[in-house]
């Protein structure tokens, strides 16, 4: 009996120490139109193309990530556009004031109008980092709509440092 019930504190702790070790974080970023962009358009369909974009992006309230502000990053994106709607995908490397940085993944879906992106909503993944930040795992959500020549994004999740 004393055995079990040891067993079930140390799992009790040990759980409550894994909760512990993940890091709430949020903040906003600006991103104005891509220096990069290649469109292939289709013929199935009108209104039917592909979308390469490459752009940076910058923190009007930067994550706090262990211990460092980011200050800027770098977006790579491909969507498929369909109508007034568009499935996105692309990856995002992020540079903290200490020069570490680490890169997620964002899936999401873009809603259109009159050839602009009007609102966007997914989810991102952390997929990698470097100096402090190796071995980072992480994930959130994000939404963003468009603020005059800009979409405006606003991220939250959750990390846990890398050991």
């Amino acid at each position: 009996m004393k055995f079990r019930i040891g067993i079930i504190a140390v799992m009790v702790f040990s759980s409550a120490t894994l909760a512990l070790a993940q890091t709430h974080i949020a903040g906003t970023a600006g991103c104005s139109a891509p220096d990069q962009v290649h469109v292939m358009r289709l013929s199935d369909h009108a209104n039917h193309f592909f979308v390469m974009s490459q752009g940076k992006c910058h923190w009007t309230k930067p994550f706090s990530i262990a211990g460092a502000e980011t200050q800027n990053d770098e977006a790579t994106v491909s969507k498929e556009v369909r109508g007034n709607r568009a499935r996105v995908h692309g990856y995002v490397t992020e540079t903290t004031a200490t020069g570490d940085k680490f890169s997620y993944r964002i899936l999401g879906e873009q809603v259109i109008d009159h050839g602009k992106t009007v609102s966007e909503h997914g989810k991102w993944t952390i997929v990698s980092g470097t100096g402090k930040l190796k071995g980072i795992h992480g994930k959130g959500t994000y939404t963003g709509k468009l603020q005059g020549n800009s979409m405006v994004f606003d991220l939250e999740g959750e990390y846990q440092a890398g050991h």
